[in-house]
């Protein structure tokens, strides 16, 4: 009957650890849930490209399960890149008809790998985001199968290939900033989220840029805090 969360750590599929984030710490803290950290592997060559973090996603989640949790008692949780990776996998069990988590987060999801973000000159101005360097990203992260680029690898688009489908999906919280650059395709992929008839909690933090929980004040950083515990249905 415990409870956990499985966590993917944000770097545009290429860099970052789990436990380099400070996120993980502060769920622990406000949910006295335990977290499995996933050190996927990173985009970095192409031995370790896509498939490789998806490979790893799925084996870490049997993992668990091997361990003797239920997969309704899994919460399956990313930022960023590793949200990119969290959607892709639920996704792929469900194609396959496996086992999927009870539930899943994506905080400022990176979910459009065609986008070139710079079509939006405002939220240039105020985003912490980088387009040239999120585009060397999103190639060298598809570069074994560019021809899933603009479908399975973006799901913004709501182009899923044929046999793949949001239909199915746990209970989902998507938070992001509204002011992030991501912004839009994250909107779109709420609302295909919702069309397939998901139970999707979308939380759109105001004024903010990507990640903004990071550095929001207490009282905005408890509130994303609080409606993960709910999705999770702890106290």
């Amino acid at each position: 009957n415990q409870k956990v969360m499985m966590y993917f750590v944000g770097g545009a599929m290429v860099q970052g650890h789990p436990i380099q984030s400070p996120l993980p710490y502060v769920l622990m803290a406000k949910t006295s849930i335990p977290i499995f950290g996933v050190n996927f592997r990173k985009a970095i060559t192409p031995a370790t490209a896509f498939p490789a973090a998806l490979q790893d996603a799925v084996a870490a989640f049997y993992y668990l399960l091997a361990q003797g949790y239920s997969a309704k008692n899994i919460c399956i949780m990313g930022d960023s890149g590793g949200a990119g990776i969290v959607l892709t996998t639920l996704l792929y069990l469900r194609r396959h008809e496996l086992d999927l988590p009870g539930s899943s987060a994506l905080l400022s999801p990176f979910v459009d790998l065609v986008d070139d973000f710079l079509g939006d000159s405002e939220k240039l101005k105020y985003d912490v985001l980088n387009p040239e360097i999120l585009s060397s990203a999103a190639y060298q992260y598809t570069q074994n199968r560019l021809d899933l680029r603009a479908t399975l690898l973006s799901p913004a688009r709501d182009n899923l290939p044929e046999g793949y489908t949001f239909a199915g999906l746990p209970q989902t919280i998507i938070d992001y900033g509204d002011t992030e650059i991501f912004a839009h395709g994250i909107r779109r992929l709420a609302q295909a989220i919702k069309k397939s008839g998901v139970q999707v909690v979308v939380v759109e933090g105001k004024g903010g840029i990507h990640c903004y929980w990071y550095d929001a004040a207490e009282e905005i950083a408890s509130g994303i805090f609080r409606k993960l515990s709910s999705c999770l249905d702890t106290d």
